[in-house]
């Protein structure tokens, strides 16, 4: 019943602080007990991490002494979803006031304070446990560590709600940092922030690039909290940080330029960052993959920390060396140093390492390195139009990735165009169609054919009426190409049947202009009815890659 109210009394707890003005002191709430009414209970300064022994106790009502030196104090409270908390000093001047998350409170003298919380809840217990850490202090913290992409990820176990636990690391002031933290528990979350030697936030917040720059003095610390508890009997909960340098190369895999139709440059290895050395200024094309060729979002910086490149064009102004980091906006993920990936790096331009292939000619071929890529040089011109197609009944791995580009490399079209409408093949000749593995799979055999369809050239004429034409299709030839010429109607029926062999194919049409006009899926035997621009229309039948004959008809519809 009690978790029931959790959204509720977030809910109020952050309407009752946005609506106070900067600075302004916030008052006890009626359930808080007013000073010198009733003696407090002493509340020790507890230590980094499980506060359990020295933590306090109470429910609406309650408060507790503290006895403080100057410094940065953090208050964390269970259940901190339901209770703000206020502290105040001799005179009952309120000193701060905090609601979770919290940064700390900071104590202005050495002295006597009071804290008091708020039940902010309806209904349910409003009793809480409570515990004080000075953020400045060592006391409880972990062991000192230096940082590093190659190093493994530092552990921790929370074994309180209360917890806070501080993990040292190597830096120095100027430094900027990527640091990250993950609970290895289902559905838990927890607050994570690095401090400097008097407990304050280090992050410089006037810096404008990615990462933290490191203000404030050394030592520097991570600290991790608790943000709830699971639900359930959890005694524990598990968790990883990491932290490195974010423009630093040491410790990252070397990525060098690989080729078309061979190496992509950067072999599958571990670690989270690439070292990329580029030979000279220019375009070119990086993708971090994982073993299973899927996308990894990566970001590239030069070693002063200016972001190069995002996505899977870049533009290097220099030849050097630079950094890529697989993910170095997302704080809340971990990824260790074995999980593993490949990286692509090529020229933006295929000039080099491409096969011609000629039109409808079924071309086949293998990629067996991770992050590989395939270019075939293709013979249509400028501002025609094509399509592609694969055997009707090959597996998802044997589906290439499919992307046309330019003579200068400039994206034209992909394989939802491709293989769903036709492709407008714009910029300047040649074009090149490269191929990559399909997202998701290892790689391996995969077969493809392109034909123009604007309309297409040496085709089959589909006569009207009788008994069409037959056509054959296999291995080598899943591809057929039929020719509706001009004069048809605007709407007509089309037939086809298997009448030798085995499989199943589908039909495509398109339009004098190589616009696609009718799909269907795939049938031994189907009529569909489509309409058909006037002039010469295209007709695709895509087979599976068995032995079989197709018979096609056309008659108008009435």
């Amino acid at each position: 019943m009690r978790r029931s109210t959790t959204v509720f009394a977030a809910a109020a707890v952050l309407a009752a602080v946005l609506s106070v003005p900067a600075g302004a002191v916030v008052a006890p709430a009626a359930t808080a007990a007013p000073a010198g009414t009733a003696a407090c209970e002493a509340l020790a300064v507890s230590d980094f991490g499980d506060p359990e022994a020295t933590a306090g106790a109470g429910d609406a009502g309650t408060c507790h002494a503290l006895t403080l030196t100057p410094g940065r104090y953090a208050v964390s409270v269970a259940d901190d979803q339901f209770f703000t908390w206020a502290i105040t000093d001799a005179a009952d001047a309120t000193v701060c006031t905090g609601y979770i998350p919290n940064r700390g409170c900071v104590i202005p003298a050495a002295g006597d304070y009071t804290l008091r919380l708020t039940y902010n809840g309806w209904g349910g217990s409003s009793a809480y446990r409570v515990a004080v850490v000075d953020l400045g202090s060592a006391g409880g913290c972990a062991p000192s560590r230096a940082i590093g992409w190659d190093l493994p990820a530092r552990t921790g176990v929370l074994t309180s709600p209360l917890q806070l636990d501080c993990l040292p690391f190597d830096a120095r002031t100027g430094d900027v940092v990527f640091s990250a933290a993950q609970p290895d528990t289902y559905l838990f979350d927890f607050y994570h922030w690095i401090v400097d030697a008097t407990g304050a936030d280090a992050c410089d917040p006037g810096y404008p690039g990615d990462g933290c720059r490191l203000a404030g003095a050394a030592p520097y610390r991570q600290i991790v909290t608790p943000r709830g508890w699971p639900a359930g009997d959890v005694p524990q909960v598990p968790y990883r940080t990491q932290a490195a340098r974010l423009f630093d190369p040491a410790g990252c895999p070397v990525v060098t330029p690989g080729a078309y139709g061979g190496a992509p440059g950067g072999a599958v290895a571990g670690v989270r960052c690439r070292a990329i050395t580029v030979p000279a200024a220019g375009d070119y094309r990086f993708r971090m993959v994982t073993e299973r060729n899927s996308g990894a979002y990566a970001t590239v910086y030069d070693l002063a920390g200016n972001r190069v490149c995002g996505g899977e064009i870049c533009t290097f102004p220099a030849a050097g060396t630079y950094v890529a980091v697989r993910d170095p906006l997302i704080t809340g993920v971990v990824i260790d140093v074995d999980v593993r990936y490949a990286a692509t790096f090529l020229p933006k331009a295929p000039t080099s390492g491409c096969v011609t292939v000629a039109d409808r000619g079924a071309y086949r071929d293998r990629l067996d390195a991770v992050g590989a890529w395939d270019c075939l040089r293709l013979t249509a011109p400028a501002g025609a139009r094509i399509a592609a197609a694969w055997p009707d009944d090959a597996p998802t791995a044997a589906l290439a990735e499919m992307q046309v580009v330019d003579a200068a490399g400039a994206w034209v079209c992909d394989t939802g165009q491709l293989v769903n409408e036709s492709c407008l093949l714009t910029g300047v000749a040649p074009f090149a169609l490269l191929t990559s593995a399909r997202s998701g799979t290892a790689g391996g055999d995969y077969g493809l054919t392109v034909t123009r369809v604007d309309p297409a050239a040496g085709c089959t004429t589909l006569p009207a009426g009788g008994s069409g034409v037959t056509v054959a299709t296999g291995p080598d030839g899943y591809l057929a190409c039929l020719t509706v010429p001009a004069g048809h109607a605007d709407s007509e029926q089309i037939t086809w049947t298997r009448v030798a062999g085995s499989g199943d194919a589908r039909v495509r049409t398109f339009s004098p202009e190589g616009f696609r006009r009718c799909r269907t899926v795939s049938f031994a035997t189907y009529t569909v009815t489509c309409t058909l621009p006037a002039g010469v229309n295209t007709l695709l039948l895509q087979a599976d890659a068995l032995p079989a004959e197709y018979t096609v008809s056309r008659r108008p519809v009435s």
